[in-house]
C-alpha cells in the first residue's frame, strides 16, 4: 500500500527545506525526494541536469520572444467601423477594382 506521508515524506520535507536554506546539499533533497516519491508510489522520471538546464534557457528565450513581439498596446476597437481604406462593399463583378 502506497503510503503518501510515511517517513521518507517527513525526510524529504527536512532535505528540501535544509537545501534551501543552504544546510544540506541539492543532490542530498533529490534523494530524499525521490525516495519518498518510491515509498509513495508516485512514478516519476529522473532527468539528466544538462537536459534541465536546456529546457530552462529554452523557456528563457521563448518567454523573450513572445515579449518582443507583443503589441505594445492593445488594438483599437473600432466599434465595427471599417478603415477609410477599406472597401465598404466589392464590385459587382465580385473582385476589387484595380
Amino acid at each position: 500500500m502506497a503510503r503518501k506521508q510515511g517517513t521518507g515524506y517527513r525526510q524529504a520535507v527536512l532535505s528540501c527545506s535544509a537545501a534551501l536554506k543552504g544546510s544540506a546539499s541539492q543532490e542530498a533533497a533529490q534523494s530524499s525526494f525521490m525516495a519518498a516519491a518510491t515509498e509513495a508510489a508516485i512514478p516519476f522520471e529522473v532527468k539528466d541536469r544538462f537536459e534541465t538546464e536546456i529546457a530552462a534557457v529554452c523557456d528563457a528565450i521563448f518567454e523573450e520572444e513572445s515579449i518582443a513581439f507583443a503589441p505594445a498596446a492593445p488594438l483599437p476597437d473600432l466599434d465595427g467601423a471599417m478603415p477609410p481604406f477599406w472597401p465598404t462593399r466589392l464590385p459587382a463583378s465580385g473582385q476589387l477594382a484595380r
